[in-house]
């Protein structure tokens, strides 16, 4: 049974890099992670 993923033409349009290479998702996980893994690291 063969499955078949559609995949746009133009490349260019599925994800932007905007920051050292990361997209905008990445960067706002990043920050999100970060303002919880530091304080707690410090706080312990």
């Amino acid at each position: 049974m063969a499955m078949y993923i559609s995949v746009p033409r133009d490349l260019t349009i599925v994800k932007t890099k905007v920051f050292f290479n990361l997209t905008k998702r990445q960067i706002i996980c990043f920050g999100i992670g970060a303002a919880i893994g530091v304080p707690i690291f410090f706080s312990l």
